[in-house]
């Protein structure tokens, strides 16, 4: 999920089922600072459209939970993201053996990516949840809303 959605490993080990909608006409994930996440910056809270692989692992990390239980249990307990880098760092190993690469990669990686296909760079940065750019450029307009990211995201 990690890898379609540019998020950090650190917001997503603790989200709740309640934090995974995917009944909205856009699927996405809330993430918001909680009692066990804090978040880098008042920016990165935000949602984060799921699609493709990201919404089925979405899915399938709610089937048979409840709203208030994490979807991750295994990386919501202390020590879990140290566990969550482990695990991803394995998986990327299978792919790749440049040491280069690892669990953050992805989140550069989705900014590669989304430079390559010519993201609008506000809907970039609420993507990844960077503060807009400063001056002229971010300081008109609304949020970059939730349909708009979803295309960028496809």
């Amino acid at each position: 999920m990690l890898d379609f959605i540019g998020a950090r490993a650190s917001e997503v080990r603790m989200l709740l089922v309640s934090e995974i909608d995917l009944d909205d006409p856009t699927p996405h994930i809330v993430i918001r600072p909680c009692k066990d996440r804090t978040l880098k910056s008042s920016w990165s809270a935000r949602n984060i459209p799921l699609v493709g692989v990201a919404q089925d692992a979405a899915r399938a990390a709610c089937e048979g939970k409840t709203g208030s239980q994490p979807a991750f249990p295994k990386y919501a307990a202390a020590g879990g993201l140290d566990r969550l880098s482990q695990a991803l760092n394995r998986r990327i190993r299978a792919h790749t053996d440049d040491p280069k690469h690892v669990t953050y990669s992805l989140r550069h990686n989705m900014k590669d990516r989304m430079r390559l296909a010519e993201v609008f760079p506000e809907t970039a940065k609420a993507i990844e949840g960077h503060s807009f750019s400063s001056g002229q450029d971010g300081s008109y307009g609304k949020d970059i809303p939730l349909d708009k990211m979803e295309e960028a995201l496809e």
